[in-house]
């Protein structure tokens, strides 16, 4: 049995699909919290956009680490939803509040019942899966907002967790990623999501695959001691350029 416990949300394609294939630890019990099941570990079901589902997890949780008795406790929160992209105004007010709900409450809900479940006695990880767009990007208010309120709740949950020195928490920026979801955002039409033109154009020329995304990551982790942020450029090297 390993001693090392890994759960990473939305583990079912893309970058969290990478992230599970290339857990660092040998013999780590892995297990995908996502509304699909993944291949290669225990699943949890859970759905970004139903809070009752949420507390679900939180049990789940609860109940996990009440019992655990290893070395080593990580939650990659990387699950997310594509929706509410585009110009405020121009979009569907649906779609912006699910965008809102499952990119920003969801994650924050779920950062903090793992780590409310924590006891003290073993490495505690937490990584918060943040994106480019908390700079600020035209068409992406929600998404944006949700980003960059992530990296501040991880500013945060660093400071009152700061007594506690076998623990880490972190936003991570992955860069350019060619996943399936990013593609399709890059194909929306320009009125809707005027970005989509320089993000196709970018696409051409920059990017990384999810496999190398989902491998520097885990490279990059855990984080240098006071470093709340781990930022990826476009480029297909493996080195955090914040």
């Amino acid at each position: 049995m390993g001693d090392t416990i890994v759960w990473i949300s939305g583990a079912t394609g893309g970058i969290g699909a990478s992230l599970l294939r290339h857990v660092p630890y040998p013999n780590a019990r892995i297990i995908n919290l996502d509304i699909r099941d993944a291949a290669g570990c225990e699943n949890v079901r859970f759905d970004l956009t139903d809070p009752a589902s949420w507390d679900a997890v939180a049990a789940h949780f609860a109940d996990e680490l009440a019992r655990f008795k290893g070395r080593r406790a990580v939650f990659l929160q990387n699950a997310f939803v594509q929706a509410g992209m585009g110009v405020i105004g121009k979009i569907d007010r649906d779609g912006y509040r699910t965008s809102l709900t499952a990119n920003f409450v969801a994650p924050l809900m779920l950062g903090e019942a793992f780590l409310r479940a924590a006891t003290p006695g073993y490495e505690l990880g937490l990584m918060m899966m943040s994106s480019g767009s908390a700079l600020g990007r035209i068409g992406q208010s929600a998404y944006g907002a949700a980003k960059a309120g992530i990296e501040k709740w991880v500013e945060v949950a660093r400071q009152e967790f700061s007594t506690r020195p076998d623990t880490w928490i972190v936003a991570v920026r992955p860069g350019l990623v060619r996943t399936a979801t990013a593609l399709r955002g890059a194909d929306l039409p320009a009125e809707i999501y005027p970005r989509a033109g320089v993000l196709k154009e970018k696409f051409a020329t920059h990017g990384v695959e999810a496999d190398l995304a989902g491998a520097r990551i885990w490279k990059a982790l855990p984080p240098k001691p006071g470093r709340p942020l781990i930022s990826f450029d476009d480029s297909t090297t493996e080195q955090a350029t914040i």
